[in-house]
């Protein structure tokens, strides 16, 4: 091989050299490129992931109040319940009650016509 071909074969290696390190620097700044978005990805990711669990912690606190608050209506149904049988009990004693006073209404209504039958037999002897 003479000087010429040695030549034009560096000069050749020489543009697929360059070509090479210009493909190489192309890819670094894709890869550099692609790095800062799955930076930021993970980031925003992150953040989600950090707003799903504060949600979950609100979720789970709520939840835990709302089911105080059913025990508490339970038994506050509960203690209504006991009132109400206890109330329930109490109407044959009441209906008793108002039956017994009918009767003393009505005796006592007797025994004031029964007074004044006597006082008008008295006035008349």
């Amino acid at each position: 091989m003479d000087l010429k071909t040695k030549t034009i074969e560096l000069n050749q290696l020489r543009l697929d050299f360059e070509t090479l390190e210009t493909l190489h620097n192309d890819l670094s700044e894709k890869n550099n490129e692609a790095n800062n978005s799955i930076t930021n990805i993970k980031k925003e990711l992150e953040s989600q992931l950090q707003n799903v669990r504060n949600n979950l912690n609100t979720v789970t606190n709520e939840n835990s109040r709302f089911k105080k608050l059913i025990s508490e209506k339970e038994e506050n149904t509960n203690l209504l319940l006991c009132k109400i049988e206890e109330l329930q009990k109490q109407i044959p004693d009441a209906k008793r009650l108002s039956e017994l006073e009918s009767q003393v209404i009505q005796l006592t209504s007797d025994l004031q016509n029964e007074v004044n039958n006597i006082t008008l037999k008295s006035l008349t002897l």
